[in-house]
């Protein structure tokens, strides 16, 4: 798997680099500080994935995304910033981000990101593999996200909670007609008789408890199977990590969540 580096500090280039290829399956195959040499280079080099910073003189990391994307939309993006706007972190993602990660830099959260990205990666490829040679029925790939995305539920121990229900509905429903999940959500609900905040009241409670059954794990082994799949995917590693120090009494904040996040990443699955 070969990536790309792009940050103004070349102190977290380095840290990037090590951790990359601390696996000899990882490459870093090139760097830059400067965003618009950099677009040029990702267009030439065409890496699996690019790790691209924010905050940057001239193109924010936003910007970047759009222009390879427009591109190379198989390149994939993890943007590591110490900003946590929740209005830019879903701007990112709306261009086509992977994953979050936020500064400063945590080796764990970006080992375990680089393995999700990588399996996801790996994946598609398969599945382009097939489709070229027998193609696709669109509702088998529809039965099989919905059947993910169940198992992901159960792994974090809120399956049977009314919240993950309507999830799992407007997962099913997003799919089916291609809607974008808020036209899912408002759909759901229509069909069901019910107000939009009350059901996004019943997916926060439920995926509130998954971050602490989540948490749980941790602080019972941090090498947990679902601890390192989903503190970094589903969930903010920092979020997590709040939620446990929370958990054993030595911090006062709560991990926080968010749902628009949790939803898609969740029927990526």
């Amino acid at each position: 798997m070969n990536y790309y580096i792009l940050d103004d500090d070349v102190n977290i280039v380095k840290i990037l680099s090590q951790i990359i290829e601390s696996d000899f399956n990882r490459k870093v195959i090139g760097s830059s500080s400067q965003p618009k040499e950099a677009v040029d280079d990702i267009i030439v080099l065409k890496p699996d994935v690019v790790l691209v910073d924010y905050l940057m003189p001239d193109l924010d990391g936003v910007d970047v995304i759009k222009k390879i994307k427009s591109v190379h939309p198989r390149v994939a993006f993890i943007m590591i910033s110490q900003v946590s706007d929740k209005q830019m972190i879903g701007e990112a993602y709306n261009e086509g981000l992977s994953f979050f990660i936020s500064k400063p830099i945590n080796r764990h959260e970006v080992n375990a990101v680089l393995q999700q990205i990588s399996e996801k990666i790996e994946t598609t490829r398969k599945l382009d593999q097939i489709i070229s040679l027998i193609g696709q029925p669109a509702s088998i790939s529809q039965d099989n996200n919905f059947e993910v995305s169940k198992s992901v539920l159960k792994e974090l121990g809120i399956y049977s909670e009314k919240g993950s229900k309507d999830m799992l509905g407007v997962i099913k429903i997003r799919n089916q007609e291609d809607l974008c999940m808020d036209d899912a959500l408002n759909k759901y609900c229509h069909v069901h008789q019910e107000k939009v905040k009350i059901v996004r009241q019943r997916i926060r409670r439920s995926v509130m408890r998954g971050l602490r059954n989540l948490s749980y794990l941790g602080i019972e082994d941090y090498m947990n199977e679902y601890f390192v799949k989903y503190s970094s995917t589903l969930y903010d590693f920092e979020s997590v990590k709040k939620e446990m120090d929370y958990i054993r009494g030595v911090g006062k904040i709560r991990g926080s969540v968010s749902l628009d996040k949790f939803l898609e990443i969740l029927n990526e699955f």
